[in-house]
């Protein structure tokens, strides 16, 4: 198996694909797959997510039955891969510089870490004008700091396979914030979290259109708790 699945969920993005296809392809780190979940899009995500894996085998093209929504995305990606680790990318973001060698590495370093991040970088919506954010603000990681509402650990983290499997994987009903819900579930359960590197792992793009600026609030992603 290769040791890292990285899950792109795609959702008529493809404006951004290319980008985030290529962060993936300039990793140092070569052992990994990744999959591009073809949300039921109608825009050209098929073809280029089809043109990459004609072009290397690593890239698996797949299409949701029907649109499945970003957090039914990302169970129909986790219960494809084939990695032990795994990592989300979202289709119009990007991964930093060597981010699979720095996580994977640290996973490899100590059994009992189970989640691990690093900091993140944000550009324009056109991919330019990258600067670093400050989150995550919290390192090490604090349970007690998650749990009062403040998330510390960005979307695109690698954990293990274990750590989707054993908690029943991302909830279904979590409208917004399914990632801090997740961190929030999981670390409850006993999987540790840590921030393991200060270099950028993810670059998120700042977009007019994105999801987060039109629904309003994050959702109460602690009420289940």
């Amino acid at each position: 198996r290769p040791k890292v699945s990285v899950i792109v969920p795609c959702h008529n993005l493809g404006r951004y694909l290319v980008d985030c296809l290529n962060s993936v392809l300039r990793q140092r780190l070569q052992d990994w797959e990744c999959l591009i979940i073809d949300d039921a899009s109608d825009d050209n995500t098929a073809q280029i997510a089809g043109d990459y894996a004609a072009s290397d085998d690593r890239f698996k093209h797949h299409r949701t039955p029907r649109n499945l929504k970003l957090v039914g995305a990302l169970n129909f990606g986790a219960g494809l891969a084939k990695g032990k680790y795994l990592i989300n990318l979202d289709a119009d973001n990007q991964l930093g510089e060597n981010a699979l060698s720095y996580l994977s590495m640290a996973l490899d370093d100590d059994p009992a870490r189970h989640i691990v991040y690093g900091m993140l970088d944000t550009i324009d919506e056109d991919g330019l004008n990258r600067k670093r954010n400050n989150f995550p603000q919290a390192a090490p990681f604090d349970w007690r700091w998650q749990m009062a509402h403040l998330n510390q650990i960005t979307s695109t983290a690698m954990y293990r396979r274990e750590v989707w499997e054993r908690s029943g994987g991302w909830r279904e009903r979590m409208w917004r914030a399914e990632d801090a819900e997740f961190w929030c579930r999981v670390t409850s359960f006993g999987f540790r979290a840590e921030r393991v590197t200060d270099e950028c792992t993810l670059i998120y793009r700042m977009r007019s259109d994105s999801k987060s600026r039109h629904e309003p609030g994050d959702g109460d992603w602690t009420t289940w708790f």
